[in-house]
């Protein structure tokens, strides 16, 4: 049996082989296929992509808790200004976002951090796509809640 992963984030995604061979392709619609095919049939199952957010449903505060704790608020504006309090201070900051990859930049680093933001629920929820500073995505990783 051989299996084909395809993977899509936006116009661009790899194949990747059994025999360990990548292959560019270009035009893909935003999901995830997962082929497998034996001597004498194939499937596929098509994986909706994680839907995005706009810049629109980002503005607001946001909270993000640890068992049951509010351990800080992170709140967009529409400028692309965005202020990060935690209990040891508050930073200014500012953001990007494009479908489910969000830009974050404060003073607190000189190189920007990506972060893969999708959704749960109504919940934002942030994970690390490469980010300098050490420290930064101990402060947003994880899920925050909109702030009512």
């Amino acid at each position: 049996m051989s299996l084909f992963l395809i993977l899509a984030c936006g116009p661009a995604g790899v194949v990747l082989t059994d025999d360990t061979a990548a292959t560019s392709l270009v035009g893909l619609e935003p999901t995830t296929s997962v082929v497998t095919s034996t001597e004498t049939s194939s499937t596929t199952e098509e994986i909706p992509a994680a839907k995005g957010w706009s810049q629109a449903e980002l503005i607001g505060t946001w909270s993000r808790s640890e068992q049951g704790v509010v351990v800080g608020t992170l709140a967009f504006e529409e400028d692309g200004l965005c202020t990060l309090t935690m209990d040891e201070g508050a930073w200014g900051c500012s953001y990007s976002i494009d479908g489910t990859t969000l830009s974050y930049l404060d003073g607190y680093c000189v190189e920007p951090g990506f972060y893969r933001a999708t959704r749960h629920e109504e919940n934002l929820r942030l994970e690390d796509m490469g980010d300098a500073c050490e420290e930064r995505p101990e402060r947003l990783v994880g899920e925050w809640a909109p702030v009512e």
